[in-house]
């Protein structure tokens, strides 16, 4: 059997005919034009012996039990091919691999397995969820607008992350910080941060808000493989050096860089910590624009 995962194309990438391409890890990548010759579809499909298909009814509850397992790990490599694909043809006018939209497939290899197969696709959505949140249209008059260029990296970074870029959405959330504890330099911006109270209070908080989950792992593996402790102040040294790591990935040592398999889960929690950090700076200076104002409008009103 074979898993295969097929996904629109955005291109303008010219393909005469369908095309078959054996990838350096054994996976097989086709490409398929449509009417007009562009580039308009993709799959990527492997050798899999571990899924499993059936149906049955459920007669009590008058429905149709569906059962359709594939090997998850898998599965996870395939996308990763399609993420790399989508970056190596980057340059051939191929604009996006719409892999968060994937259909997954069992192709049967020989007559018997297609008997045995009870189920040959699923489709898997890759979506954050989006809550509804109330709406505080006083803040836009008392305090919003000093905090217009924060708010607009912030505004940046939820969206890539929410758009899976989370490298991208990580140096988003990062210059937040950076503009408000650097001291205005972007040399010993440890030092900086590990000084302001105000910022190791903040990430206390973003680490409890992370605890007991998968991010809190993956971050307190982050700070054991580069060494640093697993406190507010060592999480500030380990986005210090993420920020490195990305501004000089090419002039690093092999065994220094993030390998790319962990790579975007790695990005994904440090991302998600740095939203963390910086919603709470962000309300904290929120909070010190207020009493601002208040203090303001009080003394207005103060008779001459």
């Amino acid at each position: 059997m074979r898993l295969r995962l097929e996904c629109d194309v955005d291109s303008q990438s010219v393909c005469n005919k369908i095309l078959e391409i054996e990838l350096e890890n054994g996976h097989v990548l086709t490409l398929y034009p449509d009417d007009s010759g562009i580039l308009h579809r993709m799959t990527i499909e492997a050798s899999t012996s571990e899924y499993e298909t059936s149906t049955g009814s459920v007669p009590e509850r008058k429905m149709l039990k569906v059962v359709f397992k594939i090997d998850e790990q898998l599965r996870d490599q395939l996308l990763d091919d399609l993420r790399f694909v989508e970056s190596a043809l980057c340059m051939y006018a191929v604009h996006e691999v719409k892999w968060r939209d994937a259909r997954v497939s069992l192709v049967p290899e020989n007559q018997q397995e297609a008997e045995r197969q009870q189920v040959s696709s699923s489709r898997v959505t890759y979506r954050y969820e989006d809550p509804p949140k109330p709406l505080k249209t006083h803040l836009l008059r008392d305090c919003f607008r000093p905090l217009t260029v924060p708010l607009t990296f912030f505004r940046e970074g939820e969206v890539l992350y929410r758009d899976f870029r989370y490298i991208s959405s990580f140096r988003s959330f990062y210059y937040i910080l950076e503009g408000f504890y650097a001291a205005g330099s972007h040399r010993n911006e440890e030092q900086a941060f590990k000084a302001d109270q105000e910022l190791v209070d903040t990430v206390r908080v973003a680490l409890d808000q992370l605890a007991g989950g998968d991010h809190e792992t993956r971050i307190y593996g982050l700070l054991d493989r580069y060494g640093k402790p697993r406190t507010p102040e060592g999480v500030l040294e380990l986005l210090v050096l993420l920020r490195h790591n990305i501004q000089h990935y090419f002039h690093l040592a092999e065994g220094q860089r993030l390998a790319e398999g962990e790579a975007a889960e790695d990005f994904r929690s440090a991302a998600l910590l740095a939203m963390l950090v910086s919603i709470q700076v962000l309300w904290r200076k929120v909070d010190i624009l207020q009493r601002m104002h208040r203090k303001e409008s009080s003394a207005d009103e103060q008779p001459s």
